[in-house]
């Protein structure tokens, strides 16, 4: 039992970053490097009150003794910094964190300011002072001025590792988020497709059942490049109108001279994004919602400007409504959001109906 418990942390530590850079914040061995003979160089400008030039002959002196001082509290402070992160990697622990790292530093830096004020007047490196306890009070409070700045670097360090740690985890999280609210709004678009198709192959089964079976077939082929555009978040404008174009060919089966759908694009649009099957969602929503017959042909414009493609019909709404989901605009609207941040117009006139949706130019590399 008990090898199976250490196992299982061994197993729980794994996804936790515990390099020293990782509980850091930031690779300090450079820093480390510069501040020690850094620091006790300016150690006595600050607290000994002695100019550049005295703080210069007392590093020559005695600056090997000066940055053993450094090292023993910056390196030991570091030590304390990492057991008290691994021991409370959690946020929630923060609090917990700093007060226990606070007292063992504490602790630390008065037991290795005595032990090092003992050295100093007793070992091979002796000062000219006698007292050793006050000594140890003079090295403490500086020791500990110093570590105080040292201890507020690292905090400061690591708070901002995490901020941008919690910023990126925010930013991953709301990508999926969207990517996955994309991917639930493209699936809405086959059954919007099979449904509005079979509604047209029920009409033409009783008057043609000829006609049907090359429906049937033509429309496996058009169904076969939906999926394939629905596995892409954008498409060129220029291939949104090729599928439409064989979209169309299945419409005109059923009205062969009571639809118009006039095309008017430029050139310098066809090369620019929209969503995939966002046209023929508009050019569906309109056959199904307006009266199509020899005494009232239904025309529909698709006509485009520099940042948006306009289609329109004519307003002419059945009496009888034929079955909808609802969800035609609303799923258009929220796939142009997500993708590109901007929302359709919808315009509607006592004699028109019509729908603007963004186009994007977007450069690839």
């Amino acid at each position: 039992m008990k090898l199976l418990n250490r196992k299982n942390r061994k197993c729980h530590y794994t996804n936790r970053d515990e390099t020293p850079k990782g509980l850091l914040g930031f690779r300090d061995w450079p820093v480390i490097l510069i501040g020690i003979p850094l620091l006790s160089f300016v150690i006595p400008i600050l607290f000994l009150n002695m100019n550049v030039s005295e703080a210069t002959h007392c590093f020559i002196d005695q600056g090997l003794w000066a940055m053993v001082f450094t090292a023993v509290f910056w390196l030991g402070n570091r030590q304390i910094i990492l057991f008290f992160r691994r021991l409370f990697p959690d946020q929630k622990d923060l609090t917990k964190r700093l007060v226990k790292q606070g007292i063992a530093i504490l602790v630390y830096t008065l037991v290795a300011s005595f032990g090092l004020a003992y050295l100093q007047l007793k070992g091979p490196m002796k000062a000219v002072q006698a007292d050793t306890q006050s000594e140890a009070i003079r090295v403490f409070l500086i020791s500990f001025t110093s570590t105080i700045f040292i201890v507020a670097i690292y905090e400061a360090a690591y708070f901002f590792f995490q901020w941008k740690e919690s910023i990126a985890e925010t930013e991953k999280l709301k990508k999926e988020r969207v990517n996955s609210e994309l991917q639930a709004l493209r699936s809405q678009v086959n059954p919007h497709f099979l449904f509005n198709s079979l509604n047209t192959l029920a009409s033409i089964i009783p008057e043609d059942p000829k006609k049907s079976v090359e429906f049937v077939q033509k429309m496996s082929s058009v169904y076969r490049k939906i999926l394939d555009l629905n596995e892409r978040e954008v498409v060129t404008l220029q291939e949104e109108l090729d599928t439409l174009d064989q979209y169309l060919f299945l419409i005109q089966t059923r009205f062969p001279e009571n639809l118009q759908v006039l095309i008017n694009i430029t050139p310098e649009a066809r090369d620019k994004y929209v969503v995939p099957m966002s046209l023929q969602n508009l050019v569906e929503n309109a056959i199904k919602h307006n009266v199509i017959s020899k005494r009232k042909p239904l025309v529909i414009s698709i006509e485009n400007t520099d940042d948006e493609v306009i289609v329109k019909n004519d307003l002419q709404r059945k009496i009888t409504e034929e079955p909808s989901t609802q969800k035609g605009l609303l799923n258009i609207e929220n796939r142009y959001r997500l993708t590109f941040g901007r929302s359709i117009v919808v315009e509607e006139t006592e004699q028109t109906f019509g729908v603007r949706i963004p186009l994007e130019k977007i450069e690839t590399k």
